[in-house]
């Protein structure tokens, strides 16, 4: 109190703090009264805006940094996307039948042999969506040549790469001509106000 009364505010102390403790327990002990319906609209908002916003990155992907799904069979579902790729393929060099099991007839001929041949098959593909985690944002500075922030670890002293929100800001910067990174930005700050201040309801 001594340099509460030095400094002329032990009778603001006695008034707004000290005289205030009775009534700030009581209020903390009742809670404060929370609007379900607003806190639930304000949850479905963010929810939106953070959809929007990964709508947005997902349009300024190269297709190199993409991952997808892929299937060897036609699948029976939409979105999967039909395309052609060359793959080594073992092959039979005496019948050249493609992939010869253990039943095959040519194995029982002395010149049977197996090698690899080139061969256009077709696949199916569905891409994966987006999300802001390191790997994938690895894969987007890869695909666009830029280098891969990292930072030392305080604990094992290693190098490591990362992408937490210093290193976001600092590609913002060295990168302003590129929008995913301010987009990154604003979609991790509306996921922690959807996580943290609303809960996380949708």
């Amino acid at each position: 109190m001594g340099l509460l009364h030095d400094a002329g505010l032990a009778a603001v102390y006695e008034q707004d703090i000290f005289g205030l403790n009775d009534l700030l327990d009581k209020l903390g002990e009742r809670g404060l009264p929370i609007d379900q319906q607003r806190r639930l609209f304000v949850a479905a908002e963010l929810g939106e805006q953070r959809l929007e916003l990964l709508k947005k990155m997902e349009l300024l992907l190269p297709l190199n940094s993409k991952r997808f799904k892929v299937r060897k069979t036609e699948p029976k579902v939409e979105g999967w996307i039909e395309g052609s790729v060359i793959r080594l393929v073992r092959t039979c060099t005496v019948c050249n039948a493609l992939k010869p099991n253990k039943k095959h007839p040519c194995r029982k001929l002395e010149s049977f042999s197996e090698e690899l041949v080139e061969v256009v098959v077709k696949e199916w593909c569905f891409p994966i969506p987006f999300t802001p985690s390191l790997d994938m944002l690895k894969r987007y500075c890869l695909a666009k040549g830029y280098k891969v922030p990292t930072k030392r670890d305080k604990q094992t002293g290693q190098i490591r790469q990362t992408m937490d929100e210093t290193a976001i800001r600092r590609m913002a910067l060295s990168h302003s001509d590129d929008q995913l990174f301010a987009l990154v930005l604003e979609y991790r700050e509306k996921d922690k106000q959807l996580g943290t201040y609303t809960g996380r309801i949708v």
